[in-house]
C-alpha cells in the first residue's frame, strides 16, 4: 500500500465546500432546463460546462474523503503497531539479558564443579597420611612464632600450709620480720628440666613460646587415634643419650623422663575407644551428607 500523507482540516473543509456548490449548481440546473420547457432561451454553453465540472468535482470529493477516513484509521493503526514493537523489543532485551546472566551463573558452576572433581579425584588417587601432616606441622612449627604479646600463664601453687596461716604470716610477719607466701618457684623440683620437645631439633630455640602443639600432644589427638585404630604404632621416643649431657646416660631423671613419652596400656585402650568414637562420627557424617543429596 503507498503512503498517504494525511489531509488538513482546510482540505477538507473546501472540498466540502466545493461538494456543497456542485450540489446547489446541480440545482439550478434543474431550474434552468424548466423554464426552457416553457419557451425561455436555452442558458449559454459555458455554464452547462460548469455545472458539469462542479458535479464531478463533487464526486471526486466524495472519493478523496472516503480515502481520508481510511487514511486516519490505517496511521492509527500503524502508531498502535509501532507501540506494540517497541514494547516487544524493550521485553526481548530484558529477556536476552536475563540468559546471558544465567548462562554466566551455569558456566561459573560448571567450572567450579570441574575443578573440585578434579580435586576429589585427585585426593582419591593420591590420600594424604597423617606422617605427612605430622611432617608438615613439625616444619611448620619450626618457622612460626607466636604473636606479640603472647605470654603462656605461670602455674603457681601455695604450700600445703594453711592458706588463711600463710596469708596471716605474709602480712604480720614471724618476729618482726615480714615473709612471703611459699609459693612454688618456676623451674624448681619436677620442673627443673626442660620438656622433651625442647631436645627436638625440628623444633625452635624456644618451644614454650609457642602457642602450637608439639607432635606428641598431636599424636595423642584425633590423629594418634585414628592412626591407632587403623593399627598404626607411635614413632619410637629418641633415646636419653640423644637428650643432651643433663639426661645421659647413667641418668636415672633423664631415663624416667624419656619413658614419660612412651604410650601404656591405658593411653593405647584411650586411643582405641577415641578412635571407634571418630570413625562413628565420621559415619554419621557421610550417611547425613548422603541424606542431604536424595533429597
Amino acid at each position: 500500500m503507498l503512503h498517504q500523507q494525511p489531509l488538513s482540516t482546510s482540505s477538507i473543509a473546501s472540498i466540502a465546500g466545493l461538494s456543497s456548490l456542485g450540489a446547489a449548481a446541480a440545482g439550478n440546473k434543474q431550474h434552468t432546463s424548466a423554464p426552457s420547457e416553457s419557451g425561455y432561451n436555452t442558458p449559454p454553453v459555458i455554464v452547462v460546462q460548469t455545472l458539469r465540472s462542479l458535479a464531478s468535482l463533487d464526486v471526486q470529493a466524495q472519493g478523496h474523503l472516503r480515502l481520508a477516513r481510511q487514511h486516519a484509521a490505517n496511521a492509527a493503526r500503524i502508531e498502535a503497531l509501532r507501540d506494540g514493537l517497541r514494547l516487544r523489543e524493550e521485553r526481548t532485551k530484558a529477556a536476552i539479558g536475563e540468559l546471558a546472566r544465567i548462562k554466566g551463573e551455569l558456566d561459573w558452576i560448571v567450572k567450579n564443579s570441574e575443578m573440585k572433581t578434579r580435586a576429589v579425584n585427585k585426593a582419591e588417587k593420591h590420600p594424604l597420611s597423617f606422617e605427612d601432616v605430622l611432617s608438615y606441622a613439625s616444619r611448620l612449627s619450626s618457622i612460626t612464632s607466636a604473636p606479640p604479646g603472647f605470654k603462656l600463664p605461670t602455674q603457681m601453687a601455695l604450700s600445703t600450709e594453711n592458706e588463711a596461716e600463710a596469708d596471716t604470716k605474709a602480712h604480720q610477719g614471724v618476729e618482726g620480720k615480714e615473709t612471703k607466701p611459699n609459693v612454688a618457684k618456676e623451674g624448681t623440683g619436677s620442673e627443673k628440666r626442660p620438656p622433651m620437645a625442647f631436645y627436638d631439633p625440628k623444633m625452635p630455640g624456644m618451644p614454650e613460646k609457642l602457642p602450637f602443639p608439639d607432635e606428641g600432644m598431636m599424636r595423642r589427638g584425633t590423629l594418634g587415634a585414628l592412626a591407632v585404630g587403623q593399627g598404626v604404632t607411635f614413632a619410637p621416643v629418641p633415646a636419653a643419650t640423644a637428650l643432651g649431657p643433663q639426661a645421659g646416660e647413667g641418668s636415672e631423671e633423664g631415663a624416667a623422663t624419656a619413658l614419660a613419652g612412651l604410650p601404656t596400656e591405658e593411653m593405647l585402650e584411650e586411643a582405641k575407644r577415641r578412635a571407634e568414637e571418630a570413625r562413628a562420627m565420621q559415619e554419621a557424617e557421610e550417611a547425613d551428607a548422603f541424606d542431604l543429596d536424595l533429597n
